[in-house]
């Protein structure tokens, strides 16, 4: 457990053995839920990791798609967001949730699988009571969010 978190693979530049590390640390995670088998700095590295693995969403016939699916349904089934919320990382989830916007706009829902957006959306479920709770900075931003996801979700939206 200790080498996967070491700073050669968390920083390494190739962009599939980040995604990879990603991958087994929520793994890890969720082989050990629900005890944290690491401290706050390298799950805050995990997460970076992960929300760079969702950039990939959009890319279904690459390697790294699986392994963004398989994050989202850690975060999913564990609601694991919600420590992102308890870490501060507040642009994480922002960029985040654009990954996931974006993805929205260059896959339809039946290229990515039913079981990919009902994640996602339990994931926005968590993540929007946290973001509306007590930070109106965190209101305006998720409300931004919710807009454009309403407008692409909608049957015209998924239309385009």
């Amino acid at each position: 457990m200790k080498a996967l978190v070491a700073d050669g693979l968390l920083r390494h530049p190739d962009i599939d053995v980040k995604v990879s590390v990603a991958s087994c640390i929520s793994e890890i995670m969720r082989i050990t839920a629900p005890d944290q088998p690491y401290d706050d700095n390298i799950l805050k590295d995990f997460f970076e990791l992960a929300v760079l693995a969702f950039g990939k969403l959009s890319c279904l016939d690459g390697r790294c798609y699986s392994k963004a699916v398989s994050i989202i349904e850690f975060l999913a089934k564990y609601r694991a967001c919600v420590l992102m919320w308890d870490l501060e990382l507040d642009a994480l989830v922002v960029q985040m949730f654009q990954h996931f916007l974006s993805s929205i706009r260059t896959c339809s829902a039946s290229k990515m699988g039913a079981e990919t957006w009902k994640r996602t959306a339990v994931i926005y479920s968590v993540a929007f009571p946290l973001l509306c709770f007590g930070n109106m900075k965190k209101i305006g931003m998720l409300v931004f969010v919710d807009q454009r996801i309403g407008r692409l979700l909608s049957p015209q939206g998924l239309a385009q």
